[in-house]
């Protein structure tokens, strides 16, 4: 029976940290697609690290990569993998020396919101393409600004979407396995009981 209470144990707490780091940080599975009828088109996807500010209740800094497929534009149809340009002045805003974007890389994940800021994130390819998106303030809309290099700039319209990613496999069995034992343990006492 206290076998049975640890792997219980065991399995809730492997349950309720998944998608969660030692650190605090949370993976996220960020997208944007550009509007309907809008060019360039612009499409993005990929898995960010949110960790919370120190002394904050809602907003992360990010961290990841993401991989950008870009057509219609003076840019040229692209498809690379573009990874979040450190900000080293965190969680205030900085302005990138190389593109002239100013961007803060953070998140505010409040009452079921997420929401970018107007500085927003800001992302480097190896063709020194850059991509900020970012929202607006008083605005519903999000933006994807294109630049290459300080040169070609393009803002799209579109919606951004972020959500926690599913959990793996292994996380899904573990939640499948506890009932599994309980019940087989239940089963083992009440035949003992009957005997």
């Amino acid at each position: 029976m206290r076998r049975l209470a640890v792997l219980t144990l065991a399995a809730i707490a492997a349950v309720s940290l998944a998608g969660e780091s030692v650190a605090g940080s949370v993976d996220y599975t960020f997208s944007f697609t550009s509007g309907t009828g809008v060019t360039p088109t612009v499409q993005a996807g990929g898995t960010l690290e949110l960790t919370l500010n120190s002394g904050s209740t809602d907003q992360y800094t990010v961290t990841g990569a993401l991989n950008v497929t870009i057509s219609g534009t003076a840019i040229g149809p692209t498809s690379e993998s573009l990874t979040l340009v450190p900000n080293t002045n965190a969680p205030n805003s900085m302005n990138d020396p190389t593109s002239g974007i100013v961007f803060d890389n953070q998140i505010v994940l409040a009452n079921g919101s997420k929401l970018l800021n107007d500085f927003g994130l800001l992302f480097s390819g190896p063709s020194n393409l850059y991509v900020n998106f970012y929202t607006p303030t008083q605005n519903s809309a999000d933006f994807a600004l294109l630049n290459n290099n300080g040169t070609n700039t393009n803002t799209i319209g579109g919606v951004f979407a972020l959500s926690v990613p599913e959990p793996s496999s292994f996380i899904l069995a573990a939640t499948a396995i506890v009932p599994a034992i309980a019940t087989a343990a239940r089963r083992r006492r009440r035949a003992r009981a009957a005997h």
